[in-house]
């Protein structure tokens, strides 16, 4: 035992151990929520039997990657070089398994979602030391509209999630390690562990910096807290001193060694040339992260399903990666949006978390996390749109299925919330209700998270008051200034409304036909 004074090991330390030991019921728990989640997802994969919205950019990648078939592929290189390769590794191995198939291009997906979910429950049983509120959590989770479908889509959001939730599950493990005032790398492995997996988000997706911010963020505030009642800057050097080469290797040295691995083998070069050489593969390397850098700084291009964070949570613009009318008339759709039971009583229960965490704040504690899981991962986006100047970006587009990698420490906010209820009879129906109201919700939208066929009334009824969709139709104006060879070049162009995201609350799918939108045809009315 050291000499941090906040490591002593009191009566309640040792009550949270015990507390927070495994047991078979955990391990009854776990098991079945993870194969439940399974199942369910597991059926009707292959299902459309086609690629869907953004499934032609990573599926052909992940084919071309361990193919190189034009044929098969169809295409004839890596088409997507916005994102780092690592998803479509994962989306690779799927491929070269089963096939070049709806199931084979959306294994991945599968397997990693059941993962998030298994995840989901080993980081709430960490911190709130309880298995009902563990295992409600993960089944919140499981049966996420959002996360369900992204479970089963060849896209790389549910990858990102997954990476994201073993890096704070790593960090809650590392925790208790460092109340127990172990210091450098060999005494703290669950670290180095949450600094490998945000190397691995950050390979996935550029959105994992955000987690690599948080997981840095929260550990740098816990080691200086434990130091107290040391000054602040004393406590601050006290941590370089002790932990500042084992915080360098973590955070810095892992996650970049993780991200550049990841790009071995799409990136072309000769290594024994000087970096700054033509041809090099450092260049080469370098010149990629350029492109996607700005690719997404200037990320503006009009889309329809684009909203602001502002709307995410609020599920005013979630997005339809599949919609057609059979030739029987029935509706066919296939909607990336959130149960709106549960997405929107997570937000009363973030803010619950929140005042908590300010009235009580200390490592001990489970909102901080939690809270630092969604923050981190949500806030940055909010910045970001609200004044986009401030980062030299010119982007725009953003859409609500960037929630993914949040909705672990959403579930586990509600869990943590119904905790704290259920010690009252009052409580224990309101949870009781909730319960029932999200798995119904689930039941009734299932066929919008499947794409099974409707009438077109059973659409409708799901749709609900998600059709405000009514808007201006007037063209709009946009003039873009090029410069060539000196000459400088206006051209005023008119983009259609059909290319713009609606105001209202709108779970449509809409028909783009330049300026013109025909809603009454999809919305179903009579003319």
């Amino acid at each position: 035992m050291s000499d941090i004074s906040c490591a002593t090991v009191d009566a309640a330390t040792e009550d949270r151990r015990e507390r927070s030991r495994w047991t078979h019921l955990d391990t009854i728990a776990i098991t079945v929520v993870t194969i439940a989640s399974a199942v369910v997802r597991a059926i009707g994969l292959g299902s459309p039997p086609h690629e869907v919205f953004d499934e032609p950019f990573y599926a052909r990648d992940a084919c071309w990657y361990v193919r190189a078939s034009t044929e098969i592929c169809e295409t004839s290189a890596e088409a997507n070089l916005e994102h780092p390769p690592l998803g479509k590794w994962l989306l690779a191995v799927g491929d070269a398994i089963v096939g070049h198939t709806p199931v084979g291009w959306r294994i991945a997906p599968l397997i990693a979602g059941v993962l998030t979910v298994a995840l989901t429950y080993l980081f709430a049983r960490r911190l709130l030391r309880s298995t009902g509120a563990a295992t409600f959590a993960a089944a919140l989770l499981a049966i996420d509209f959002l996360h369900f479908v992204h479970s089963r889509i060849a896209m790389l959001d549910v990858f990102l999630g997954l990476f994201v939730i073993a890096a704070f599950t790593s960090l809650a493990l590392d925790r208790d390690d460092m109340l127990a005032g172990r210091t450098g790398l060999r005494a703290r492995p669950w670290r180095t562990v949450a600094g490998l997996c945000v190397g691995a988000a950050i390979a996935t997706k550029s959105s994992g910096v955000l987690a690599l911010a948080g997981v840095v963020a929260v550990a740098l505030a816990w080691e200086i807290a434990t130091r107290q009642p040391l000054k602040r800057r004393r406590a601050i050097l006290q941590v370089i001193k002790t932990d500042g080469v084992a915080l360098l290797v973590s955070f810095v040295i892992v996650p970049a060694l993780v991200y550049v691995a990841a790009h071995i083998g799409r990136v072309h070069g000769e290594l024994t040339t000087m970096p700054w050489a033509d041809g090099s593969w450092i260049d080469a390397f370098v010149d990629r992260q350029r492109h996607m850098l700005r690719f997404h700084l200037d990320y503006a291009s009009p889309n329809p399903y684009s909203s602001p964070p502002w709307w995410w949570l609020l599920l005013k613009r979630p997005v339809t990666y599949h919609f057609e009318i059979t030739s029987g008339g029935l509706y066919r759709q296939l909607l990336g949006t959130g149960s709106p039971i549960v997405w929107w009583l997570s937000i009363p229960a973030i803010v619950l978390l929140t005042a908590a965490w300010f009235r009580r704040n200390s490592p001990t504690r489970p909102e901080g996390l939690i809270l630092a899981g969604f923050y981190w991962n949500y806030l940055p986006w909010m910045a970001f749109a609200a004044a986009p100047f401030l980062f030299g970006s010119g982007r725009s587009a953003m859409f609500a299925f960037y929630v993914v990698p949040m909705l672990p420490f959403m579930c586990t906010a509600i869990a943590r919330v119904a905790q704290l209820l259920v010690r009252k009879l009052a409580g224990r129906v309101a949870v009781g209700a909730f319960t029932v109201a999200a798995v119904v919700s689930f039941v009734f939208y299932y066929p919008f998270l499947t794409a099974e066929p409707l009438p077109r009334e059973e659409w409708r009824r799901r749709i609900w008051i998600f059709n405000s969709c009514e808007r201006d139709r007037a063209p709009i104006v946009v003039t873009s200034v090029t410069t060539e060879n000196g000459t400088t070049n206006t051209t005023t162009s008119e983009i259609g409304r059909a290319y713009m995201p609606p105001e209202g609350w709108c779970w449509i799918q809409m028909k783009q036909e330049q300026t013109v939108i025909d809603w009454d045809e999809i919305l179903g009315r009579s003319s």
